[in-house]
């Protein structure tokens, strides 16, 4: 997941798919890949995709907000576009 953010974060979406696919292949129940697909198929225009990851989030963790999962990041220009992302998908 740290990895698919970083792509995620420099632009690199498909590598960031990629990735976090990859690491769904050993862990499926880990809401961060989901978050983090969320994200990068928004910012990609997956609209689909981004809605769907989006609802597997807030079934994993119901409670999700976007403003409290961004105040991870310590540069707030990640944080911004951490949760750009992520409202794109329908996160609140």
């Amino acid at each position: 997941m740290e990895l698919g953010l970083a792509y995620y974060l420099t632009g690199r979406y498909e590598d960031a798919v990629n990735i976090v696919r990859r690491g769904m292949s050993r862990q499926k129940d880990f809401v961060g890949h989901y978050i983090t697909l969320a994200a990068v198929y928004a910012q990609m225009g997956r609209v689909d995709d981004a809605e769907n990851a989006a609802r597997k989030v807030l079934k994993m963790h119901l409670f999700f907000e976007v403003n409290d999962y961004g105040s991870a990041f310590r540069d707030p220009s990640d944080r911004e576009k951490i949760a750009d992302g992520l409202r794109k998908a329908g996160l609140k």
